[in-house]
């Protein structure tokens, strides 16, 4: 199958509640994305985290077989450096073959249970 998607994707609207209700880890507040790799070849994602008063040294490294789809909980993101809980972040994913991803939020600070879903912007 031919590959679809672009190469490089930005969220902008992360952040992960300090705070969680409920059973772990089903209902651990968390930011996750979805990488769809519809090609023929495996490809090599780079995750670039920014946030408003500092910077992240380095970047996370994820591998993504090919025609796959991988989810990524930005909290299990944790080489170079864990992502910080409690501060917006936004994210730059690079890939080395075209590909697909959706940004998802679960927030459960409170008893009410939150979830949105949305495609990340693409270049």
């Amino acid at each position: 199958m031919e590959a679809m998607g672009k190469r490089v994707w930005v969220i902008s609207g992360g952040y992960i509640n300090i705070e969680s209700t409920g059973h772990e880890p089903e209902l651990t507040s968390h930011d996750t994305v979805a990488v769809l790799n519809t090609g023929n070849r495996g490809t090599k994602l780079s995750i670039e985290i920014f946030y408003s008063d500092r910077k992240q040294e380095g970047a996370h490294h994820i591998l993504v077989d090919a025609q796959r789809v991988r989810l990524i909980r930005f909290n299990d993101l944790i080489d170079p450096e864990p992502i910080l809980l409690g501060k917006a972040f936004g994210a730059v994913i690079k890939s080395s073959e075209a590909i697909v991803v959706q940004f998802s939020k679960q927030t459960t600070a409170s008893s009410a249970l939150s979830e949105i879903t949305t495609l990340g912007y693409c270049e």
